[in-house]
């Protein structure tokens, strides 16, 4: 009825559920990086820093998927999380910082475990530059 009070229900970063869900990702994922590490560090010129960076992911001091340090002092909007190897908005070349916010806070308002793969793919390049 038009008296009913609307609640949006976000599947928000912040969750205990959603926190989990990408502890997992971000474990496996390394996990699964970590096994292919001889040959990331053939094909990848800053290998050696790669794997280090994946190591900090599996241990859980870094994550896959993070906001720029910047970004996070700046926006009190966006949940407290890691560090992360690259942002949501890496996988946009020629990103302004309005756009860049926008991202950030879609992607802490509307997490899943698909969109974390498909960022790590997208931003695969900028892992090892970061």
């Amino acid at each position: 009825t038009a008296g009913d009070l609307y609640v949006l229900q976000f599947n928000t970063l912040t969750s205990t559920e959603n926190k989990r869900k990408k502890r997992l990702f971000d474990f496996t994922f390394s996990f699964v990086l970590l096994i292919a590490a001889p040959f990331i560090l053939v094909l990848n010129k800053n290998g050696r820093k790669l794997i280090r960076d994946i190591f900090h992911v599996f241990t859980g001091i870094k994550t896959f998927i993070g906001f720029s340090p910047e970004t996070q002092l700046r926006d009190v909007r966006l949940p407290k999380i890691k560090t992360g190897l690259i942002t949501p908005s890496d996988a946009v070349p020629n990103c302004d910082a309005d756009l860049c916010d926008k991202l950030n806070l879609i992607y802490s308002r509307d997490y899943s475990i698909r969109k974390d793969f498909q960022l790590v793919v997208k931003g695969w390049k900028n892992l090892s530059t970061n």
